[in-house]
């Protein structure tokens, strides 16, 4: 019986992991000035010398991916950090915050990673030859005395920073990579940017999924302004 039943428990697990993901849809709320562009609905905020256009891109297994353009037509020089741009995401039942994921701070923890993994497989190619090594040192020794040695220098990847061009030049809407990948960060992400009068910045702002949230209110704070959109979610099981 014992038997039957854990085959029956592995069938369940293999079948729940061969579903369909589920699929993220997004409309606007009601009554939010809105328009529609290459099949994305855009929601248009204009508030307090500034103007945001929002529309929700994609998703993955992990992510909402919203496109974020602020547009400033103030008179002053205003800082737009995406890192401080949440999301309220209403239940039903509960509402629950989300902060955008900060582009500098996920670039720094990729390229923690990366050295990290580096490190440990030149470790483990060190330890795997320190036979050979000192095999082919003993060699060196009995045929050279004159005391000279030789020395590696290890490469060095330096990644340069990638800034966000505020004039009116836009950058690419599609994404040609989704997070966590470096490059999604450094590229197509929106980041810390000064942006002076008559300039507007536009960028993907990254969210942790919340597949139980009926709808969320963004919430974009710029300058001494709130900006905010509403969206309402559906999920989609295949």
């Amino acid at each position: 019986m014992k038997t039957i039943f854990g085959i029956f428990l592995v069938a369940i697990l293999l079948f729940t992991a061969c579903a369909p993901a589920p699929i993220v849809r997004m409309q606007a709320e009601e009554k939010q000035p809105n328009e529609w562009n290459y099949g994305k609905q855009v929601v248009v905020n204009r508030s307090g010398g500034y103007e945001a256009r929002v529309f929700f891109d994609t998703y993955t297994k992990k992510y909402l991916i919203f496109d974020v353009e602020i547009t400033n037509l103030g008179n002053d020089t205003v800082l737009v950090s995406p890192e401080n741009f949440y999301l309220e995401a209403n239940t039903g039942a509960t509402t629950h915050t989300r902060y955008a994921l900060d582009p500098e701070s996920e670039i720094l923890n990729v390229e923690i990673k990366r050295n990290r993994q580096e490190a440990n497989s030149k470790t483990a190619a060190l330890i795997a030859g320190t036979a050979v090594v000192a095999g082919a040192i003993a060699i060196a020794a009995s045929d050279n005395d004159d005391g000279s040695s030789a020395s590696d220098d290890d490469d060095v990847n330096v990644v340069p920073f990638t800034y966000i061009d505020i004039s009116p030049v836009v950058p690419p809407v599609v994404a040609t990579v989704v997070p966590p990948e470096q490059r999604f960060w450094e590229d197509f992400s929106l980041r810390k940017t000064t942006l002076p009068p008559g300039y507007k910045v536009m960028g993907k702002v990254v969210f942790d999924r919340i597949d139980e949230a009926k709808s969320f209110r963004l919430r974009l704070p710029v300058g001494d302004t709130e900006l905010s959109v509403g969206f309402i979610q559906q999920i989609i099981k295949p």
